[in-house]
């Protein structure tokens, strides 16, 4: 009963907006931590950027296999997580087989792969260690916020991933 009583009034249930992968939780934390409400117009306009990067990568789809087709479903899979309104950091996995696919056909440089196997693992590993020395012994509080290092790693990787697809797509055409 309590998971269903606050669900939706206390945002750290279930939802966990704060510590999503997408562009909800950029404007939660605009709105949240910031004070800027404007904050949900850089969400919503990065949301149409993100729909528009989609329309390209599917404008003119490849030969069904092609790395250029991968290409264009990695990115949009990436769009997608960014633009979902409910995505954390686990949904992400849906693009390893294609990352891994493009890296070994050397049709995706290999510091993408490198970015998203390393950058939001040691965002996390880095921000679990502050928040323990924090908590041990500084006690400013900052362990509340080592999920939002986690998430903006995520966020930021994802984002990466679509620039390049963009990037080799119209490369690649």
């Amino acid at each position: 009963a309590n998971l269903w009583i606050n669900y939706s009034s206390d945002t750290y249930s279930n939802t966990a907006p704060k510590i999503m992968i997408n562009w909800r939780m950029i404007g939660f934390i605009l709105d949240d931590h910031l004070n800027i409400s404007i904050g949900w117009a850089i969400t919503g306009l990065g949301i149409m950027l993100t729909i528009i990067a989609v329309y390209y990568l599917t404008k003119d789809l490849s030969k069904f296999g092609s790395p250029s087709w991968v290409v264009s479903i990695l990115g949009i899979l990436s769009a997608t997580i960014a633009i979902t309104w409910h995505s954390h950091f686990y949904m992400a996995m849906v693009l390893i087989p294609l990352l891994l696919y493009l890296t070994l056909c050397k049709s995706l440089p290999p510091k993408i792969m490198l970015i998203w196997a390393i950058v939001p693992p040691v965002a996390m590993l880095g921000s679990d260690i502050i928040a323990l020395f924090d908590f041990l012994v500084t006690k400013i509080g900052i362990y509340d916020y080592r999920w939002l290092v986690v998430s903006l790693s995520g966020f930021s990787t994802n984002l990466v991933i679509l620039y390049y697809t963009l990037k080799l797509k119209f490369f690649m055409s």
